[in-house]
This record gives structure tokens, C-alpha cells and sequence, in this order.
């Protein structure tokens, strides 16, 4: 039973808490300007297990703060002349100059931002660094100008990684179009994200957006906007938005208004649940998706009137499980 006192609530939403192996999601998004870096470095390949040195080479830097790839924290990435970044073990991978469909066999954790056969030669440049503060900052790294080693077309494309773990790609020339690139990412053989793989896919009006699913908000088990017409004590009126049809019933008076906005001036509001703080409340049935056995979060917004000065105050309670 849900009791809700002496307050307009616009909305609650309860989300259950679970930890399970990562996969991300990837959109497009409106292209958006390349980031800059405060400070701007240059890659210095190692030029060491490799037969092609500023080709198949690599360099490994500091990222500038914790960053999480999948479940794991990283403090480090290796920059790959070939398009990619890579996450703990490198697995000589910056040797394989040959780009593959995902889930490929030539390693694991790696971003394939552009993945294809790459030279940093006199007329490009391969950079990283990091912009802005706690907890915004990004990390990016800028292909300029590279050449392909098949056909010397020159490509430019940027990388992200944010603090909040999310990655966006950038493709700064229609040159760099995928059409002899691996464009996705990749965790291991069963978890990976392919976006495209020798085929014209990418240009500059649109951005890749890569989302870790382990740090995004997991769906709700409930949502109630409280934004009906009114309510009359029947039975499923206060609506629960979620899939999962744990529908409301208001009890005593409980109803909804817009007449006060929640924001107040002429800034407006959706219609909100108003309670008078007596004894008015919505009850939910009880179901078993409720019993929880780990974390859960509840999110409210509220405006409150007025404290009760005694007794138990309470936004949302279950008998026996929590309150």
C-alpha cells in the first residue's frame, strides 16, 4: 500500500537494481562539432612488435580518469594506428592490419572506431587528451588526415569516452565512410555491437552514440505520472505507465488537480496527485514483482505543504518488505 500525505506528487517511478553482464546500445544522433582537448597530444607510437612502424603500431596513455568499459574500470587505453582503442591485454592486436566482422577472434574489449588498414604518415597526425572537470570530463582521440594503406584515401574521425561511460564516434570527412572499415565495439565473442563492416555507412551529419546498459537507469517497475482527469475510487484509475500494469486505486479523497502549478508563476505543470495530509492515499494490489530481494530506487517528485508533526511519515511503504 502506497500513502502519500500533505503533498502535490507529480510523478513516482520505482526501479529494481541488478547486476548482470554488460551489452550496449548505439544511436545515431544530429552530427555534432569535433571536441578539443584542453591539452592536445601527439601519439608517440612505440615503434616495437611491429613490422610496419606508425602502421601497425600502438601507444598506451593515461585516460585521465576512471572510466568503465563494460564491468570494469579502466585508468588506461592503448590508441591502435589502425582506428581502434584497447581496453587491459593487448593481444598484439595492433598487428592485424586486416579488419574483420563482429565478434572477431583477434581479440576482446576494444572500441573499432574505424577499424581498417591505417598509416600516420608526415602528413597526419594521431592525438588524445582530455577537457573539461569532475564529473564531465572526456577523454577524445583524433585520427587527422590518416591514409589508408590500399587506396590513400586520407580519413578523419574522433572518439569520446565520457565519465558517465558513455563513447561517441565522429567522422569528420565523407571519405571515412566504413566502406573498408569495422565500425562497433566489442567485449567479447558473445557481447559485441557491430555497426557496419566494409560498407558505405557513416558521414558527417550523424554521430554514433554507445550506451553501457550497466550504467543506465534500468526500466521501471512501476511509473505513476498521477496526471488523470480525476480520480473517484475505482478500480486501475491511477495508471501505472510502466509494462507492467500494477494499476492504482485512490482511497478517501485522494484526487487529482492543476490549479496550483507545481512550479508556480506561468511556468505551469502537469495535472498532479493532491493529498490532504489526514488519512487520503492510492494503494497498489500487491504483486510479486514488489518482493524484492536486493536494491531498489524510488524516484518522486513532490511539493510539499505541509509536515505532520507526529506520527509516520511515509511516501511509499509495503507491509513486511520496506518503507
Amino acid at each position: 500500500m502506497m500513502k502519500l500525505f500533505n503533498f502535490i506528487l507529480c510523478s513516482i517511478i520505482l526501479c529494481s537494481v541488478s547486476i548482470v553482464h554488460a551489452s550496449y546500445t548505439m544511436t545515431e544522433l544530429e552530427g555534432t562539432a569535433l571536441d578539443v582537448p584542453d591539452t592536445i597530444n601527439t601519439v608517440v607510437w612505440e615503434n616495437t612488435d611491429t613490422s610496419y612502424p606508425n602502421d601497425d603500431d600502438k601507444q598506451t596513455v593515461a585516460i585521465g580518469f576512471p572510466f568503465q568499459f563494460d564491468n570494469t574500470i579502466y585508468n588506461n587505453v592503448t590508441i591502435f594506428t589502425n582506428g581502434i582503442l584497447k581496453f587491459g591485454a593487448i593481444e598484439r592486436m595492433h598487428r592485424d592490419y586486416t579488419n574483420e566482422a563482429l565478434a572477431t577472434d583477434e581479440g576482446n574489449r576494444f572500441i573499432a572506431v574505424y577499424w581498417d588498414d591505417l598509416v600516420d604518415d608526415a602528413s597526419s597526425s594521431v592525438t588524445y587528451g582530455v577537457l573539461g572537470s569532475s564529473p564531465n570530463r572526456k577523454f577524445v582521440a583524433n585520427w587527422t588526415n590518416v591514409r589508408a594503406y590500399s587506396n590513400n584515401l586520407r580519413y578523419d574521425f574522433q572518439v569520446v569516452l565520457y565519465e558517465n561511460g558513455d563513447i561517441r564516434y565522429r567522422y569528420n570527412n565523407n571519405t571515412s565512410n566504413g566502406q573498408s572499415a569495422t565500425i562497433g565495439l566489442e567485449i567479447d565473442d558473445s557481447d559485441f555491437v557491430e555497426y557496419s563492416y566494409n560498407s558505405v555507412s557513416v558521414e558527417v551529419s550523424f554521430d554514433l552514440l554507445f550506451r553501457n546498459q550497466l550504467l543506465a537507469l534500468p526500466a521501471p517497475l512501476l511509473q505513476y505520472r498521477l496526471d488523470e482527469v480525476s480520480w473517484d475510487g475505482s478500480i486501475g484509475e491511477v495508471v501505472d505507465s510502466s509494462l507492467n500494469s500494477l494499476h492504482g486505486r485512490s482511497f478517501l479523497g485522494a484526487n487529482t488537480a492543476n490549479l496550483s502549478p507545481a512550479l508556480g508563476s506561468n511556468i505551469g505543470t502537469c495535472n498532479y496527485g493532491e493529498f490532504d495530509g489526514n488519512n487520503d492515499y492510492v494503494e497498489i494490489l500487491d504483486d510479486a514483482l514488489l518482493d524484492f530481494s536486493n536494491n531498489f530506487s524510488v524516484g518522486v517528485w513532490i511539493k510539499i505543504n505541509s509536515i505532520p508533526t507526529s506520527g509516520l511519515k511515509t511516501i511509499l511503504s509495503k507491509d513486511e518488505n520496506f518503507e
